[in-house]
């Protein structure tokens, strides 16, 4: 559906205040300030990695680059050139700049430019946009993606500030980005040395090397060895063969451990490993129903609740062998392989989709955080996980290959001690999660744009000109006779919103 949203609906669409504005400021709509360009169609059948341009499409507004090329004739008005503001169409209505070489305007993105900076400063525009934007995208829904009009975008009501407040709101914005941008580099190098230190620690426990309270070692008790030729569901999914450990990884671990199978932990070597069910459509999903994993949820050492999907309760029941249990191990099959969480109690009855791993050991034999632990610590893992994966038919990992990888196992009661030790280890120095630090970050530059967009970042000087006086010379220079658009009602010609 085409997106066209009554100005006077965005104005009061905004609960965070982005589209406040202060009293003594006009406002104006965005086409009486600048200029809206929609792509051009180009013809796929002239796409290309390579060629004569390369082009902007809807994926690539905020990217430095774009992996399409163009190689047919195109009209130089379409060029976009770096520092341009841009606006996908369609989804999310991101606008940018773009960063990139001079590259062509595609269908459903287009640029936006201030016709007279010395009225509307182009980098005010820059900032002001996303909330309206953002606020577009909140007052409509769709069935399936969202498409904005280009009438809506005109239409969109901006803030008309003097124009020398304009400069001071910028430079005011792009101090307090900078300070930001500081702040989050400088927490994201700590986050990378908490992380080299954590994954330190998860090595010397996989490995024997934490100093442990002594503990009784008992006889381990052994599953059955699983079967070598057997290659379950998923063959397409990683069809090689798990790299032999080599002697010096043997050697890596006390002598009183033993080197066993993942397909060797469970309580048979069939329900050991699974992988989530193929009849399970992602068309099926719904809002409301059964939670379903996917790979996106499973992340290292959590798992992420905002990305799961869910199935209906009458779908569901056909999925019963697939129920998730607490202490199940799940690891990713495909994208970054490897990455796994255990499911707790909250998780009992969930569901998990074709592209994720699980691993059900027996509590007897080894304990699911520890198992965790292996995977994401040890090194032999990441190897063996990296070789297996080299000349599949399709990149990924499959029950076959789990069940193969080698799992350094302590008696039972020694694992225990070593969950617990690496807990109080990590307690101190486990790194902020990357997307929490991302949603902060974007929280403080919402408060910024906020305070900026209601006259609270920057002062006001009483020496500046009108914001009323400003207005008046963008209609006179709308309605003169050298005006590229033509002359309309003055209703329509201010702009502004009554």
């Amino acid at each position: 559906m085409t997106l066209r949203v009554h100005p006077d609906e965005i104005v009061a669409a905004s609960p965070d205040g982005v589209l406040s504005t202060h009293p003594t400021w006009q406002r104006v709509r965005l086409a009486a300030i600048a200029e809206v360009l929609n792509g051009f169609a180009f013809p796929s059948s002239s796409f290309a990695t390579t060629g004569t341009m390369p082009l902007i499409r809807i994926r690539d507004v905020g990217r430095a680059n774009t992996g399409t090329w163009y190689s047919g004739p195109y009209d130089p008005e379409y060029v976009v050139e770096p520092g341009s503001l841009v606006i996908g169409m369609d989804g999310d209505f991101r606008a940018d700049i773009w960063r990139g070489p001079p590259a062509l305007l595609n269908q459903r993105v287009c640029k936006v430019s201030v016709r007279n900076p010395d009225q509307y400063d182009p980098h005010f525009l820059r900032y002001v946009l996303p909330g309206y934007l953002e606020a577009v995208n909140r007052l409509t829904s769709a069935v399936t993606v969202k498409h904005l009009s280009s009438e809506t975008v005109k239409a969109l009501p901006l803030p008309l500030p003097p124009r020398r407040e304009q400069q001071r709101i910028v430079a005011a914005i792009e101090e307090q980005f900078s300070r930001l941008d500081a702040g989050v580099a400088a927490v994201a190098r700590v986050r990378k040395n908490l992380t080299r230190m954590r994954a330190s620690v998860l090595r010397a426990a996989v490995l024997g090397q934490l100093k442990t309270e002594p503990v009784e070692s008992e006889p381990l008790k052994r599953g059955a060895e699983p079967p070598r030729t057997a290659r379950r569901a998923g063959r397409l999914w990683g069809s090689g063969e798990v790299p032999l450990l080599t002697e010096k990884e043997r050697r890596s671990v006390p002598d009183r451990w033993e080197w066993v199978k993942v397909g060797e932990i469970g309580f048979d070597p069939v329900s050991a490993v699974q992988v989530g069910p193929m009849s399970m459509r992602s068309a099926e999903f719904a809002d409301s129903g059964v939670p379903v994993l996917n790979v996106g949820s499973v992340q290292w050492d959590w798992i992420d609740e905002t990305k799961i999907d869910h199935l209906p309760e009458r779908l569901a029941a056909s999925f019963a062998r697939y129920r998730i249990q607490s202490g199940d191990v799940l690891f990713t099959r495909s994208g970054t392989v490897g990455r796994s969480a255990v499911a707790t109690d909250h998780h009992n009855g969930w569901l998990m989709t074709f592209h994720l791993l699980r691993v059900r050991p027996d509590p007897a034999i080894c304990n699911s955080e520890y198992l965790r632990m292996v995977f994401e610590g040890a090194p032999h893992v990441r190897r063996q996980a990296a070789g297996a994966a080299i000349g599949t038919t399709r990149a990924g990992f499959n029950t076959h290959l789990l069940a193969e990888l080698d799992i350094p196992l302590p008696p039972l009661r020694e694992q225990a001690a070593i969950v617990g030790r690496t807990a109080e280890l990590l307690a101190d120095i486990t790194p902020v999660r990357a997307d929490i630090l991302d949603r902060r970050a974007r929280r403080l530059r919402s408060s910024i744009l906020s305070a900026a967009f209601t006259g609270r970042l920057a002062p006001q000087d009483t020496e500046d000109e009108s914001a009323s006086v400003l207005l008046d010379s963008i209609v006179a220079e709308r309605s003169s006779p050298n005006s590229r658009e033509p002359s309309r009602k003055p209703s329509r010609d201010r702009g502004e919103l009554k």
